[in-house]
């Protein structure tokens, strides 16, 4: 006798609310074999008669779990080979600026006190903690982007299937495989989950207390957290009222708006952003934005052309759904999320349009512009996946396609970036060696790598070693005569 089970409805808008039934009879995909009521011993019980049918009745939030796994295991043995690099140095040092000094304009006090802990319990001589806490983090932002295409509406297979893409996103390579990007990381990902908090309809007091908590920590982490904290005012107002909105907005910006008077303001650190003059508002800006939007965001995809494609085609259909009044259900926080990337990118422009309109296509801006459309793209994706068969088909294919091509670009990244990172250790190493054989045959005050570690000299190479936190590690002798040119002393 045959046990006949339905489909279960709510399994394509989300899975939280398939709790209530047993693992068993969850049901999130058409066309699985019916389960069968077997006889004997074990009779009463429900089992799945092939190995395809059991991996299909596992339910999309296993499989993101699983894609989190695979993601940090796969992340991390790619950075097996890497080692500290460029802006790294500037929070290593021994001399390191104030708790609240400005990175390049951000605000850094968070990622500084990490670097400071880490180099004290456990030295330089493994990048794996730093790597740990980047790639957790890069997971986490993962994690809360799925957690929201879900509470948008997006199909849970689709959310989990676009996210599992983004953990291996080559393009967004700089952010994933460098610890220090772990401040404009953990910023993003407290700001995605004060966003996901305030979703809630008509917040309590005590959640909103805790969101406004998370976005001032955010503060601290890096700049990239003002789009996602003025997301968080706008998803307040629209699900909560304009009162929790405006109070929010308020302490935020006063926060924020305190620290930069005191710290930041007038501070040699900050880029020269060249103000806003006709030019640069018609000119720089606009080309800066669209070297983002279409040669970056064109990175994501194997086929020059496609991203453009995927562009326009988003903004097509949210013309349709405006036009045609469809409903959407759960448009608004991906709206609002979008809204978000706009800002990001005007941010952007803004500040570094002066020094590159190429640097638009940074990977460090891909990975954010990715990371803010996620929502709507799993939304758009979930209205053809509901189509048929031939659509799931099709957009299965597509996905995994995308999957691969990122993961063997974030590869690829990985490689040339150990190259000139372990190049840089050799170096400093070897000038180490020279201090150690003759302090007097060298100069403490000149840099041992100026090109990959300008912001450390010798000298504070020699107190983190003698503190035993900088072990010295292999050298060729190409990178002794390198060390000797650089930090020897002149005859």
């Amino acid at each position: 006798m045959s046990l006949m089970l339905q489909r279960d409805p709510r399994a394509f808008t989300g899975i939280a609310r398939d709790r209530a039934f047993p693992r068993e009879l969850r049901w999130h995909t058409s066309g699985m074999a019916t389960p069968t009521r077997t006889h004997g011993p074990a009779a009463g019980s429900i089992h799945l008669s092939t190995f395809s049918d059991k991996v299909r009745a596992v339910s999309p939030r296993t499989w993101h779990l699983a894609t989190l796994a695979a993601g940090l295991v796969f992340i991390l043995w790619l950075q097996k080979d890497q080692w500290f690099f460029f802006d790294e140095w500037a929070f290593l040092e021994p001399n390191h600026p104030g708790l609240f000094a400005p990175h390049v304009g951000h605000w850094s006090t968070s990622p500084l006190l990490i670097f400071i802990g880490l180099r004290k319990w456990f030295g330089l001589g493994s990048y794996f903690p730093f790597a740990l806490g980047v790639t957790l983090i890069h997971l986490a932002a993962a994690h809360l982007t799925w957690r929201i295409s879900i509470r948008s509406g997006a199909n849970a297979w689709v959310a989990t299937a676009v996210a599992s893409v983004f953990i291996a996103l080559g393009a967004g390579s700089e952010n994933i495989l460098w610890a220090f990007q772990i401040g404009y990381l953990g910023a993003i990902a407290l700001g995605l989950f004060a966003f996901l908090l305030a979703m809630t309809p008509h917040i309590t007091r005590g959640r909103f207390v805790t969101v406004v908590a998370i976005a001032l920590f955010s503060l601290t982490w890096s700049g990239t957290s003002i789009p996602l904290v003025a997301a968080t005012a706008a998803i307040l107002w629209a699900k909560s009222g304009k009162r929790p909105a405006i109070t929010f907005a308020a302490i935020t910006g006063l926060v924020y708006l305190s620290w930069y008077v005191a710290f930041a303001l007038g501070s040699p650190s900050n880029p020269a952003t060249g103000g806003l003059g006709l030019h640069k508002v018609l000119v720089q800006m606009p080309e800066f934005i669209g070297v983002m939007l279409l040669l970056g965001f064109q990175s994501v995809f194997p086929v020059w052309g496609t991203g453009t494609l995927v562009l326009l085609g988003l903004a097509t259909w949210l013309v349709l759904v405006r036009w045609k009044r469809l409903s959407v259900p759960g448009l608004l926080p991906a709206m609002i999320l979008t809204g978000a990337a706009a800002l990001f990118a005007f941010m952007s422009a803004f500040s570094r349009a002066e020094f590159s309109v190429g640097s638009g296509r940074s990977s460090r801006y891909v990975y954010y512009i990715v990371l803010l459309l996620l929502p709507l793209c799993a939304l758009a994706l979930s209205r053809l996946w509901d189509r048929g068969i031939a659509w799931r088909t099709s957009i299965a294919a597509a996905l995994a396609i995308l999957l691969v091509f990122q993961g063997s670009q974030l590869a690829s990244a990985a490689a040339a970036e150990s190259g000139r990172e372990l190049g840089s250790e050799h170096v400093i190493s070897a000038a180490l060696y020279l201090w150690v054989s003759d302090p007097k045959s060298v100069d403490l005050t000149a840099q041992p790598d100026p090109q990959w570690a300008p912001d450390v000299n010798l000298g504070d190479v020699v107190v983190m070693y003698e503190g035993g936190q900088l072990p010295i590690s292999n050298f060729s002798s190409g990178d002794l005569a390198r060390a000797v040119a650089n930090v020897g002393v002149k005859p």
